[in-house]
């Protein structure tokens, strides 16, 4: 990686620590924090591991996806590059659908991202 990159992913795990463990309207625990919360989907930071984590919670899982990827974004203000370079976990709620739960289908936008098939 680039030295521009790993300054990028270090500005960007400022902005995490700085910004979501002291914002208000997170929920934390001990091993992670939710920072966006919807009737779609959640996505958390785990920084025991280093890894975001956004969990589609509606049976349309295209919208669903559409929705969380777009909020992953805004909320830590990134491009789709940039989110690239990051640990992301996007997967599909046990509730939502048991056949493709505790799958990795990582972001859409993204060389490793996996079309999600019902």
């Amino acid at each position: 990686m680039l030295a521009g990159g790993i300054a990028a992913l270090a500005a960007i795990g400022f902005f995490i620590w700085n910004s979501f463990f002291s914002a208000p309207e997170t929920e934390q625990n001990f091993s992670n924090v939710i920072f966006e919360k919807s009737s779609n989907f959640d996505i958390g930071y785990y920084p025991d591991v280093n890894q975001f984590v956004v969990l589609l919670q509606n049976q349309n899982l295209d919208q669903a996806r559409e929705e969380a990827e777009k909020a992953f974004l805004d909320s830590l203000q990134i491009s789709k590059r940039q989110a690239c370079q990051l640990n992301v976990y996007l997967g599909v709620s046990l509730e939502t659908n048991f056949g493709l739960s505790g799958r990795d289908f990582g972001l859409s936008f993204c060389p490793d991202g996996i079309i999600i098939e019902e």
